[in-house]
């Protein structure tokens, strides 16, 4: 049964989506909108002493996003924060 999670994020701050014990970490980190169309989420990795981030440049009409290990579901946007669920 797939977990379903809940985050509301302001600007600059994350959630740790995916917490691994001896796999990877992924969080989730709301970058803010680029203009009135365009909002950026970035994605991090971290497994052990190695880590990646990537951000994503998403248009303000998509609500879903397949993540490596999961999917992002966009419930609300605006330029000071976003509102998702995340599920596993």
């Amino acid at each position: 049964m797939p977990q379903i999670r809940e985050y509301i994020l302001k600007v600059g701050e994350s959630a740790s989506v995916k917490r691994g014990f001896l796999t990877a970490s992924y969080s989730v980190i709301y970058a803010g909108m680029l203009g009135d169309g365009t909002y950026s989420v970035a994605v991090t990795k971290v497994d052990g002493y190695r880590s990646m981030a990537y951000n994503l440049y998403l248009p303000r009409g998509q609500r879903a996003v397949e993540l490596p290990k999961g999917r992002l579901v966009v419930l609300g946007v605006s330029p000071e924060e976003i509102h998702f669920s995340y599920e596993e």
